[in-house]
């Protein structure tokens, strides 16, 4: 009995050492801002508790530190920092909301989330010299990695909602160079006129791709006629006219 609890001494300080190696990495980790942060870690990076300015956007945490004049505690982005806000770059809301779950992205619109990877993109492209330090991670149902820092079936849905929306923007691209804005004008004297230059083209609202468009188009009077459910005459006009007077009219 005697002799093995002398050949078990010798575990003991093995396994010391290697809790020891444990903490000093994780102390490591925590210090300098490397790996998977949560809600809590992530707040630590606000400028005041530590130097560094750390946000994270769609899960991926940056250090936007030598951005301090645009990040800072007076500064006006200063709501981005310590947390995933990532809605709040499509909607242009820089404060908290009832009812609202800032990284929540699943319900935005394809326009809202490509402006979101359009602002991810500059912090990934290095430009202003932000440096990517990890991934924000939670145990709610919309975050975008778990808290071992793994992609969730959530964070799969959203790749896959990311994809369509920057799918679908090009499609709706393509039609606006395909199929031109109407022309407009208007004076206090005659009112608003809108017309389409091109031959047997004429005005309507809507688009061939985004049903919520208002946007006013030039369309071969062909594909209006086709499409009467998505392509709204414009009041005033008559179905075949390629000019007519009318309201005001977002051209844009």
């Amino acid at each position: 009995q005697q002799q093995q609890q002398q050949q078990s001494f010798p575990l003991i300080p093995a396994i010391v050492v290697v809790v020891v190696i444990v903490v000093v990495a994780f102390l490591k980790l925590s210090q300098s801002g490397q790996g998977a942060f949560t809600p809590e870690t992530l707040a630590r990076f606000d400028g005041k508790q530590t130097n560094k300015l750390y946000m994270s956007i769609l899960g991926e945490v940056y250090d936007v530190t030598k951005g301090k004049k645009h990040y800072g505690p007076s500064s006006g982005y200063y709501y981005f920092i310590g947390k995933d806000a990532s809605r709040s770059f499509a909607s242009g809301v820089f404060r908290a909301e009832e009812n609202v779950i800032p990284h929540r992205v699943d319900d935005l619109t394809p326009e809202q989330i490509a402006s979101i990877v359009h602002w991810m993109e500059f912090y990934k492209s290095n430009k202003a010299g932000y440096i990517h330090r990890g991934v924000f991670c939670s145990e709610d149902e919309y975050a975008l990695y778990d808290i071992d820092g793994k992609r969730t079936e959530y964070g799969k849905k959203v790749d896959s909602i990311i994809k369509n929306a920057l799918d679908h923007n090009a499609r709706l691209e393509e039609e606006k160079k395909k199929f031109t804005i109407c022309a407009s004008r208007w004076t206090a004297k005659d009112g608003g006129y809108v017309w389409c230059d091109e031959p047997n083209h004429v005005p309507r609202l809507g688009s061939l791709v985004d049903n919520k468009s208002t946007r006013c188009g030039c369309f071969p009077a062909t594909v209006a006629a086709q499409n009467t459910d998505k392509l709204k005459i414009v009041d005033g006009c008559d179905p075949k006219a390629s000019r007519c007077k009318s309201p005001d009219v977002d051209v844009v």
